[in-house]
C-alpha cells in the first residue's frame, strides 16, 4: 500500500482528525507515514468488526432518487438494470461508523452526500459492463460510496464556499484524500486496501498531473471512480459554480483529458456510450477529438483569492 513514504518530503496532516464520536484519530501536524498508519489502525481496532447491511430504507430511497434524476434517467431506465443494481446494494455491507459518517454528510453537505450515492450507483453499473475486463461489481458500490469520505472533515465554510479559496483553504481542500485514507484505515483496518486506493487516487491522472501525489499508476477501480467522479461533479450543482456543464460539455472535457492521456480511454468510452441517443456497444462508440461546448462562465473552482 503506497500512500506516503518515509523517504520522501515529510507531508503533515493539515487539521486535527477525530472519529464520528469525537475520539482523536490523528493530531494536526502529524507526519503522514507508515508509523501514523499503524497507530491509526490500532486506535480503531474496537470499531473494525462492526458492519451493517446497506439494505436500509433510507439508502434504497436515495438510490431510487438519484437514478431518476433527469440527467441520469436514461442511464438507469432499464428495469432489469435497476433490479441488478439494487441486488448488489442489498447484499453489500459497510462498516457501521462509515455508514454514520455518510448520513452525517446529508446534514452538513447535501451535495456531497447525494454525490456519494450517485457515484455508488453509476460505478456499479460501469463495473457490471466491464466484467470481461476483470471488473467485479460485488464491492463497487461501497468503494465508490466511500471515495470522498474525507470531505466529512473539511470545514463547512471551505466545502461550501462560493468564492475563490484562500491559499490555506486550497491546501486543506487538496489534502482531503489524506483524511479519507486515515478514516478508512481507522474504521476498516487491514481490510481497507482497495477502498484506500480509490479514495486516495481518484484525483490523480495517468500523466502524473493530478493530486495529492502525482501518481501515474491507478488501480482498475480507481479508473472507474475517477471518470464517474469528474462527470458528476461537472453536471451537478456545486456552490463554486453559477452554471453546470451540460452533458455534452462534460463529456467533451473528459474526452479532452483522455486525448491528453490524463484519463483512461476504456472507462470514458463506456461512459460516453451511456449518454448516446442510440444505444451503442462501448467498442463501437466513435469519439470526436473536437470539443463542441465551452466551459460555463462564473466558476471559482481552482481559483485562489490571495495568490
Amino acid at each position: 500500500m503506497t500512500v506516503a513514504n518515509d523517504s520522501t518530503k515529510k507531508e503533515r496532516l493539515t487539521i486535527e482528525l477525530r472519529d464520528i464520536d469525537g475520539k482523536l484519530i490523528a493530531a494536526e501536524g502529524s507526519v503522514i507515514n507508515q508509523t501514523l498508519f499503524r497507530d491509526v489502525m490500532e486506535r480503531g481496532v474496537a470499531r473494525q468488526g462492526s458492519f451493517v447491511s446497506l439494505n436500509q430504507p433510507e439508502m434504497l430511497k436515495m438510490v431510487r432518487k438519484v437514478m431518476s434524476e433527469k440527467i441520469y434517467r436514461n442511464v438507469f431506465k432499464s428495469a432489469l438494470l435497476q433490479r441488478k443494481i439494487f441486488g448488489v446494494i442489498k447484499k453489500s455491507k459497510i462498516q457501521t461508523d462509515l455508514y454514520r459518517e455518510i448520513f452525517q454528510l446529508k446534514k452538513s453537505s447535501y451535495f456531497t452526500y447525494r454525490h456519494l450515492i450517485l457515484m455508488g450507483v453509476l460505478s456499479t453499473r460501469m463495473a457490471m459492463d466491464l466484467k470481461k475486463y476483470g471488473y467485479q461489481e460485488k464491492n463497487m458500490f461501497v468503494l465508490a460510496l466511500t471515495h470522498d469520505i474525507g470531505k466529512a472533515r473539511l470545514p463547512h465554510q471551505t466545502l461550501n464556499k462560493k468564492t475563490p479559496l484562500t491559499s490555506h483553504e486550497y491546501h486543506i481542500l487538496h489534502s482531503y484524500p489524506n483524511f479519507s485514507v486515515l478514516l478508512l484505515m481507522y474504521y476498516l483496518g487491514r481490510h481497507s486496501r482497495e477502498a484506500i486506493r480509490v479514495a486516495y487516487e481518484h484525483h490523480e491522472k495517468l500523466d502524473g498531473s493530478g493530486y495529492p501525489k502525482g501518481i501515474k499508476t491507478l488501480s482498475k477501480y480507481t479508473k472507474i471512480v475517477a471518470v464517474a467522479d469528474i462527470m458528476d461533479a461537472l453536471v451537478s450543482n456545486r456552490p463554486y459554480r453559477k452554471r453546470n456543464f451540460t452533458v455534452r460539455g462534460a463529456l467533451d472535457k473528459l474526452i479532452s483529458e483522455m486525448n491528453e492521456r490524463k484519463l483512461p480511454k476504456l472507462t470514458i468510452q463506456l461512459l460516453v456510450s451511456y449518454f448516446r441517443k442510440d444505444v451503442e456497444p462501448m467498442n463501437a462508440v466513435k469519439i470526436s477529438a473536437q470539443s463542441r461546448e465551452l466551459e460555463p462562465a462564473g466558476s471559482s473552482y481552482g481559483k485562489i483569492a490571495d495568490r
